[in-house]
């Protein structure tokens, strides 16, 4: 096990932070699990009885479609950030009319919720599952699979941590709203809605974390100072940064003017006249991205210069009544919370915190194991790489002083083009580039990637890359996040290229619609599968970069192995309760003896539970499903072959995937 230490002591030290770095589809999906989660319930309770198959003229299909057709409809547009970020056209969908909310996250809504997935699960029930084509039967099994996984977690209030500082509200929200696209001015119109009931919805977060101080349950000092520090590189260059406040009481969202944006329209003086201070305003990413986009929404001559002028000044008020305080006042909040953390080591120290771990593994990683067999199942996989490594160096030892991370292709856009093309022979067509998506007349859609950098005032709390999904109904324009702060060599951008572009989310994205899945689907978030497969194309991705064969597996293994430490600390801290100095012997029999560096993953780990467990223990599932279709499909095994029955039955549970797994075996 120690061999690592002989290969490459420096590689581990130099990158402590790898792969849930790039977290990718969780910056948008994660999130928006949070807001749909009350509004798919609620819906689940108004529609679970009213679809039921009938004996003459429903057949099982069309009942079970329109059964969670309905659901779709209902809790996708429980959010308005899960609607826009969904669909691109929801009136396509039936849907017309819908509120204009964050969701909520109060006691009431969790009550409502619960009760109502329990009505949904008992509706599916109803279902005759043998008579579903292919495609529902499957869709019917993760429903059947996953809400039960989801009704566990609602078993454990407060122990969700909704403000962590990598992951958190408050840092992926940011984003999600400077990419909120603008195709005609009613999105305009909607978006400043929602805005403006920002600061509604951060007092309810706030609320949250206050009563999970009084549960015990409250973060860390630490983690409070990361979120705080995140939170004020937001607020730089505002009125509201901390160096400004000069009465607290002020960023409180009961005392400023709670009106919505119908009453800050009727100021008369919005239209032309600049707000006092906007000159740092207009310097905050979020009001130049929203100039962007009214630019580019004018050049569809949809908006005049009047107009444009109009809108910048009023996204102008909305930030600094609705927005800042928000951040402010959480900001005043987690200050005040502080001391009140009662537990700096990890879930395994609460009193349920075990059986808290084991079912958020369950539901948001998807393997479907205990976290013994979980433990066992990466200590197997870690030793599998160190002799593989082992046996690469002593096979050929000069690759030790030959190691070179430099390539060919430096820009982002190329290494993208080459990975589409070098990856061909694994991997089959995403078909969706067929079609591409169209508008409703007709009108064709080329397949469209951009590739942006983060924010400075974002680059420090979040991640060195990720991916943002597309809407189902518009799946041509794409978004890759690189971010500067993360330096990149030269083979570390290829490779996070391919985990979030090709073979990875972006291509996977693409893959999972063909044949189209069941809407409902996409309103769940199977993060070991999404994490597990972009992780996995990563480590293939080193074949495709024009290394030298032997090196390319030498360093791929090298860099799922480091991957596998953090995941197993990750059930070290969090299951056998580890404490720093546990996890510093841990590493130290790697060579990692880096004490700041360590204090670091432990709290990255801490902060975050499971996190590390969708990237790592997600690609070893699918490792152990391909170990499984080799030993039954033998020399007519293809590699090509197994990811299309992956990317065509995915995203779901494990357990689905090795239970669909012998039947196309069988018929391969």
């Amino acid at each position: 096990m120690n061999m690592l230490s002989t290969i490459f002591p420096s590689t581990l030290q130099k990158n402590p932070h790898p792969g849930p770095a790039s977290h990718s589809r969780m910056c948008k999906k994660s999130f928006l699990v949070v807001l749909f989660l009350s509004a798919f319930l609620t819906a689940a309770l108004l529609l679970s009885r009213s679809c039921l198959p009938g004996t003459d003229t429903t057949s099982a299909d069309e009942a079970f479609e329109a059964f969670t057709n309905g659901l779709f409809r209902e809790s996708v547009t429980g959010s308005t950030l899960t609607l826009h970020y969904t669909l691109a056209d929801p009136a396509s969908y039936g849907i017309r009319k819908f509120p204009i909310s964050y969701g909520s996250y109060s006691e009431e809504a969790k009550a409502r919720s619960a009760a109502a997935l329990e009505n949904a699960f008992a509706a599916l029930s109803d279902f005759p599952r043998s008579k579903l084509s292919y495609q529902n039967r499957l869709t019917f099994d993760i429903l059947d699979t996953q809400i039960p996984r989801e009704l566990t977690l609602l078993h454990f209030p407060y122990y969700e941590e909704v403000c962590s500082p990598l992951l958190g509200v408050q840092a992926q929200l940011p984003v999600l709203l400077a990419e909120y696209t603008f195709d005609s001015e009613a999105d305009v119109d909607v978006y400043l809605r929602l805005l403006a009931k920002t600061d509604v919805y951060f007092e309810e977060l706030c609320e949250y974390e206050k009563k999970k101080a009084a549960a015990g349950l409250f973060m860390t000092d630490e983690s409070a100072d990361a979120v705080i520090a995140g939170c004020q590189d937001f607020l730089n260059g505002t009125q509201f940064n901390n160096a400004n406040q000069s009465n607290s009481n002020q960023n409180k969202p009961e005392n400023i003017a709670a009106t919505d944006i119908d009453s800050v329209r009727s100021s008369n003086e919005i239209l032309d006249t600049p707000e006092e201070g906007s000159e740092a305003i207009i310097e905050h990413f979020l009001a130049a991205s929203f100039s962007e986009r009214l630019t580019e929404l004018s050049q569809k001559n949809q908006l005049s210069d009047r107009q444009i002028l109009y809108y910048v000044n009023l996204n102008q008020r909305v930030l600094e009544s609705h927005v800042f305080p928000a951040y402010a006042h959480l900001i005043e909040t987690l200050s005040s919370l502080k001391g009140s953390g009662s537990n700096p080591l990890g879930l395994a120290h609460y009193p349920e915190g075990r059986a808290y771990y084991q079912a958020l593994v369950d539901a948001v990683v998807g393997s479907g194991r205990t976290l013994p067999e979980i433990r066992d199942l990466i200590d197997r996989q870690l030793l599998s790489d160190v002799r593989q490594m082992a046996a690469l160096v002593k096979r050929r030892p000069e690759l030790l002083t030959d190691i070179s991370r430099t390539i060919e292709i430096q820009e982002p856009e190329q290494i993208l083009e080459e990975l589409q093309t070098r990856m061909q022979t694994d991997f089959p067509a995403a078909t969706s580039y067929a079609h591409n998506g169209a508008d409703a007349d007709g009108t064709d859609h080329a397949i469209h990637i951009s590739i942006k950098s983060v924010s400075p005032s974002l680059q420090e709390h979040l991640s060195p890359a990720f991916y943002l999904t597309p809407p189902l109904d518009a799946m041509w324009n794409h978004v890759i996040y690189i971010n500067p702060a993360a330096d990149y060599d030269g083979l570390t951008l290829f490779t996070t290229l391919a985990h979030e572009g090709f073979p990875g989310h972006l291509y996977q994205t693409l893959s999972e619609q063909t044949p189209p899945q069941s809407p409902v689907r996409s309103l769940f978030y199977f993060g070991g599968f999404v994490e597990g497969w972009a992780t996995y194309a990563e480590r293939l991705s080193y074949r495709y970069a024009g290394l030298d064969p032997d090196m390319a597996d030498l360093l791929a293994a090298n860099s799922f192995f480091l991957l596998g430490l953090y995941a197993r600390s990750d059930v070290g801290i969090h299951y056998e309760g580890w404490t720093p100095s546990e996890m510093n012997q841990f590493w130290n029999g790697y060579s990692v003896t880096d004490s700041a560096a360590l204090a670091e993953i432990y709290q990255t780990i801490q902060q975050d539970p499971a996190n590390y467990l969708k990237y790592y223990l997600g690609a070893v599932e699918i490792l152990e499903l391909k170990k499984e279709a080799e030993n039954g499909l033998g020399a007519q095994f293809a590699l090509k072959d197994f990811h299309s029955y992956l990317l065509r039955t995915g995203p779901a549970p494990f357990s689905i995937l090795q239970a669909y797994l012998p039947a196309w075996t069988a018929t391969d």
